[in-house]
């Protein structure tokens, strides 16, 4: 499977055609910020979500009267892309519907992820355009896993996974989105208090239960470490929801900082999703375009 790679004199990125999947990101010195896909507690490093978050209830859902069957987190994972590079520091992978796609998903799309280093930034950029004649639903989200601790190549680390923690960038007061045992979603919401209004301290036990689903937050995350310094920014200024995540009930040694446009389905309700209020819509011809960025520190 063909790996591109960017670069700058700062980062250097790799990205796999399968998924078009962010597989390494490191600085200049070597430090390795990206998961490595131990399969102990997950085989992946990153997922392009597209075009339906997380699961669906049997797997299925309904468009027009017709029942659909599709994978957790849709086509996108397991599709391959093809690339083309655009210097050394930028590349963009597509995908676009085929006849095997449309027994999963009944719309013409296109799907392009672009990835571009500048200084020690990686900005990922999604176009979604609507090829077909009909109005388009789709969702999509980032899933990009990220060491805990850091290891530096610089300097010995003696920090643990419950040295580190989740900084929102400014004071806010999230919501903590429900969801079931099987992980769909309710419609409960709950205060989700943070320190000082802006500090999760990282736990493993935070996810006992699976992930956790914010909305109503500042929507620029960090990873800080014992000594409160970002280690690695998260900004998804279009993205309403956050997801963060690791294997639940482990000591797995990552997080998921996820930014997603919508949300799973509800439990024992196959979906219509030309009826689903969270989802994304394009009317024939358009375009949705949207970005986050991940700084290292």
């Amino acid at each position: 499977m063909s790996t591109y790679r960017i670069q700058n004199e700062f980062i250097t990125a790799e990205i796999s055609a399968r998924g078009a999947a962010l597989q390494s990101l490191r600085t200049a010195e070597g430090t390795e910020y990206l998961w490595q896909r131990d399969a102990r507690w997950w085989g992946d490093s990153d997922l392009t979500i597209f075009p339906y978050v997380a699961r669906l209830t049997e797997g299925k859902y309904i468009f027009q009267g017709k029942e659909y069957e599709m994978p957790i987190h849709g086509i996108a994972p397991y599709a391959v892309f093809e690339g083309a590079q655009e210097g050394d520091d930028a590349v963009s992978l597509k995908i676009c519907w085929n006849e095997e796609t449309l027994k999963q998903y009944p719309f013409r799309f296109a799907l392009t992820r672009k990835f571009q280093a500048r200084e020690n930034t990686l900005t990922v950029t999604a176009i979604i355009e609507n090829q077909d004649e009909k109005t388009m639903f789709f969702g999509y989200g980032g899933h990009p896993g990220f060491n805990v601790p850091i290891k530096s190549r610089a300097a010995e680390e003696h920090a643990s996974f419950n040295d580190y923690a989740i900084r929102f960038e400014s004071p806010c007061q999230p919501l903590h989105i429900i969801f079931t045992d099987d992980c769909f979603v309710t419609d409960e919401r709950r205060p989700f208090p943070l320190q000082d209004g802006r500090i999760l301290p990282l736990d493993h036990h935070l996810f006992d239960n699976d992930a956790i689903i914010l909305e109503n937050m500042t929507r620029d995350v960090s990873l800080c470490d014992e000594a409160g310094r970002a280690r690695v920014r998260v900004r998804f200024p279009d993205q309403p929801y956050l997801g963060l995540w690791h294997a639940p009930r482990t000591e797995a040694p990552y997080i998921c900082i996820e930014p997603w446009s919508s949300l799973p389905s509800r439990k024992d309700i196959v979906e219509d999703i030309g009826r689903q209020e969270d989802l994304l819509r394009l009317d024939p011809g358009e375009v949705y375009t949207t970005s986050y960025e991940i700084s290292v520190f």
